[in-house]
């Protein structure tokens, strides 16, 4: 159901030039705006009316003309401290998600200011907004404008799309589907290498492994620590790829996929547990550095991000962290762990000679 729009986009494509134009007309569907009573025709108005708005619009695109962009006059911005707290006020528990300032420091600026959380799981990014002007600080926000309830299968669509991403629900509630997915992922995990550790002694036995059992050793690295290696990349990239590089998102991207790729060939081509404890110290390494890199770097630094109360940022830190001792406690277990003990071959017992 979250991946419909992709795996059956052709409804899209005959009605919209794109995507983002469906979703874009998804979300003004949602709002209602009335119309006022002098945009209301009067009875016998309505033909004489349209007919002389389409003759004006021909002529005017037949003469190719625009309507004149005002010109932009510097003007100082209002100060933006008693609208927050105006808009606090008005939203109460519903915080200040974002602030759009159009055209700045002129005498055309405009403030748009949207809140955090839509009024309900049903309302999918569809966000209270309110518009101010920016050189008064007069709110500007047109009072007839109304979000509407979804239908049925969008009211559903956004439920359950916004369950999955843990859109706008309490903080404990969305620590707790973190640790879920993460239980989820260690089942996955632990499935997988249970898998190898039973079929062991029968590979054993045959005195070599089988494709298949090698292809399953050798993925099970490449999924359970060489994705984790590759998100590390990704990190890494994002902070030592200079800024100005044309199509920079696309090389952290390739970064990423690179790294998990050398992974994947890394285990083919090492010993089994070689490779285990060598990928485990790497990621041991790589998280651990992780938020001496993004202070080297200009992040916030761990002592600066929770005093003033930024656990959004501090909370990546700590997580690196936490990821770099888990990864090392692996690799310990892993490097302890004696094995399989050598299987004895029976040697048949001669009879003495009478």
């Amino acid at each position: 159901l979250l991946l419909m729009f992709m795996f059956m986009p052709w409804g899209i494509n005959q009605a919209y030039e794109n995507r983002q134009q469906f979703l874009r007309d998804q979300q003004a569907s949602m709002i209602e705006q009335p119309k006022k009573a002098e945009d209301v025709p009067r009875e016998g108005e309505r033909t004489d009316r349209g007919e002389r708005g389409q003759q004006h619009g021909e002529h005017a695109q037949g003469r190719g003309e625009e309507r004149p962009k005002p010109e932009l006059r510097p003007a100082p911005l209002t100060d933006l401290a008693p609208i927050m707290a105006a808009v606090q006020q008005q939203w109460k528990d519903n915080p200040i998600a974002s602030i759009n300032i159009i055209s700045p420091n002129t005498d055309q600026a405009k403030i748009e200011l949207r809140a955090l959380r839509a009024e309900s799981v049903a309302h999918r990014n569809v966000y209270a907004t309110l518009n101010y002007n920016g050189v008064t600080g007069q709110d500007e926000t047109d009072k007839n404008i109304r979000i509407k309830n979804p239908s049925i299968p969008s009211g559903i669509y956004n439920v359950v799309t916004v369950l999955h991403e843990a859109r706008g629900l309490d903080l404990a509630l969305r620590w707790l589907l973190f640790c879920s997915g993460i239980l989820g992922t260690l089942m996955v995990a632990t499935g997988l290498i249970l898998w190898c550790i039973k079929r062991a002694p029968q590979q054993q036995k045959q005195g070599y492994k089988s494709f298949g059992f090698r292809l399953v050793e050798v993925l099970n690295i490449a999924a359970i620590i060489g994705l984790p290696l590759a998100c590390a990349a990704y990190f890494y990239a994002n902070r030592f790829i200079p800024a100005d590089v044309e199509m920079r998102l696309n090389w952290e991207i390739r970064s990423f996929f690179t790294v998990w790729l050398l992974t994947l060939i890394y285990a083919i081509f090492r010993n089994h547990r070689q490779a285990w404890l060598d990928l485990l110290l790497l990621a041991t390494l790589a998280f651990a550095l992780l938020p001496v890199v993004n202070l080297m770097t200009g992040g916030q630094a761990l002592w600066n991000s929770i005093p003033q109360g930024q656990w959004m940022i501090a909370s990546v830190d700590l997580a690196m962290w936490v990821m770099a001792v888990i990864f090392y406690f692996a690799y310990d277990k892993v490097k302890k762990h004696q094995g399989l003990p050598n299987k004895k071959v029976k040697v048949p017992v001669q009879e003495a000679e009478a």
